[in-house]
């Protein structure tokens, strides 16, 4: 047997091992209550949100809106990624945690398989999700009469290819994590210091000019260009996007946009492979 016929051997073997690996955990996932328990919370908490949705424009007598169902999408996507983002911030630190990992490399296995399985599997429980929450914006059409407008219809589209930063992002945090609480941890604390700068520009840029201190105004241009950096490496940016809701303009077409959307989270996930590499299954 000729070299090149037993590499070509060894990375079907490899496929097939990551296949396998994809299978059990998309399975596991689809078959935990915790995966329908999160995607009935996220569609309640968009329905509680568009209910305040529909009571503020009843309040302002807008009797027409371009495109309603877009607020239970906003919420469903954000609050579904975050969801995703918890789950997949513990999926290598987890099986570190509870040394799988040991077991799991023992076979024909490498770090890059195990990570794109982790990965890829979180695409599907997502894609799932997407059919999910277009049947109940259908359900809520009818019910509420919103119509389902082509942007919607656009951004669940979008939000597909624009989660995958997030998703990206969480696996790095659990390949440099030893334990589930720290990985948890690391995540809660960058959506909270990503949350604080946008609820702090929003509201420097909502007061008056003459209003400002010179020190504020400064602060302010300081977060702007702090937020231009983040619409490229922030995977929160590119969720609103897919959402319809960035921060800052976009300087490029939202199809180049998700381009590097995807290029930005194999990025990450080479990181994560490369530091799973280093450091070993024991971490």
């Amino acid at each position: 047997m000729t070299k090149s016929n037993k590499t070509s051997e060894i990375r079907i073997s490899h496929l097939r091992v990551g296949w396998a690996l994809f299978k059990r955990d998309l399975i596991e996932r689809l078959l935990s209550p915790v995966t329908y328990i999160g995607m009935t919370l996220v569609c309640l908490l968009s329905t509680f949100m568009v209910i305040n949705y529909l009571d503020t424009l009843e309040k302002l007598s807008i009797i027409v809106s371009v495109d309603p169902s877009s607020a239970t999408l906003f919420f469903a996507v954000i609050f579904m990624a975050l969801y995703l983002g918890v789950t997949s911030s513990m999926a290598i630190a987890q099986e570190r945690e509870h040394r799988t990992l040991e077991v799991l490399f023992c076979g024909p296995i490498t770090y890059t398989v195990f990570v794109l399985s982790k990965f890829f599997r979180d695409v599907t429980v997502f894609f799932i999700f997407l059919i999910v929450l277009t049947g109940f914006l259908i359900l809520e059409s009818e019910i509420a009469n919103l119509a389902i407008g082509p942007k919607s219809l656009q951004s669940i589209g979008l939000s597909f290819f624009l989660i995958w930063p997030t998703l990206a992002f969480c696996l790095l945090i659990s390949s440099l994590a030893k334990r589930v609480r720290i990985a948890i941890l690391i995540f809660v604390v960058v959506i909270f210091i990503l949350g604080i700068i946008q609820i702090a520009h929003s509201f420097l840029f909502s007061m008056p000019p003459d209003k400002i201190s010179l020190f504020l105004l400064y602060i302010r241009q300081v977060l702007a260009i702090v937020l231009d950096v983040l619409q490229w490496i922030s995977h929160i940016s590119y969720i609103a996007a897919a959402t319809g809701d960035m921060p800052v303009s976009i300087p490029i077409s939202l199809f180049w946009y998700v381009l590097v959307g995807v290029l930005y989270s194999f990025c990450l996930l080479f990181f994560a492979i490369t530091i799973m590499r280093k450091r070993g299954i024991y971490g």
